[in-house]
């Protein structure tokens, strides 16, 4: 059958060197992936790196549940005694201990009670006055008048019932708005003196 040999003899074409050299040539490798894109599968070679992504969550959502319930704690040690409270944070990693770190926890932790601040910051201490000049430093008086200073200070605590407590925190107040304010007044003596009659004043009309 002619069509038969015809089929039987047929042999492609001999390839120049040329094609020959394209044809075995490698393929080209995919296209890198652009950064921060997620592979389109995971191999079994990422299986761990999974496992540890959603242990080091695990470990993170533990430790901030611990922190709450430490600071919890802390909270109700200091709403009863302001001195125990502030020792059994800083025991637990939740201040530093140094005044900056003491005033900062006063300052913007929620929930603590007015009057265990007011009577922290009015102790005689050393420590206690540092902490004082540091927390009365955390307010912003530049540019503002002194009394809406002074009330917003006086609104995040509650006074002492102890004049030389009181007349501690007033000093500290006077040398921070002083200190913001150059050349409001002649000397933090004179923001001293004048914060004290208000405070003293207001007092008096109180009790009346």
């Amino acid at each position: 059958d002619e069509q038969s040999s015809a089929a039987i003899e047929y042999a492609p074409p001999a390839m120049s060197p040329d094609e020959v050299v394209a044809d075995a040539a490698p393929t080209a490798p995919p296209a890198p992936q652009p950064p921060g894109s997620a592979p389109h599968s995971a191999g079994p070679d990422s299986t761990p790196a999974l496992l540890a992504v959603a242990t080091d969550a695990a470990k993170t959502e533990e430790e901030a549940r611990r922190h709450a319930d430490l600071l919890a704690a802390g909270v109700r040690r200091f709403n009863l005694n302001c001195r125990k409270g502030l020792k059994f944070m800083v025991a637990n990693g939740l201040a530093d201990g140094s005044p900056s770190g003491l005033a900062r926890l006063m300052r913007f932790t929620p929930g603590l009670n007015k009057a265990q601040v007011g009577e922290a910051l009015g102790e005689p201490d050393s420590a206690a006055l540092a902490t004082l000049a540091a927390y009365a430093s955390l307010f912003d008086f530049g540019g503002r008048p002194f009394e809406p200073c002074l009330r917003e200070l006086l609104s995040r605590f509650k006074l002492p019932g102890e004049s030389q407590k009181i007349d501690r925190i007033m000093e500290a107040f006077a040398a921070a708005y002083v200190r913001a304010n150059p050349g409001v007044f002649s000397s933090p003596d004179t923001a001293h003196i004048l914060s004290f009659s208000v405070i003293m004043l207001n007092t008096d009309l109180h009790d009346q």
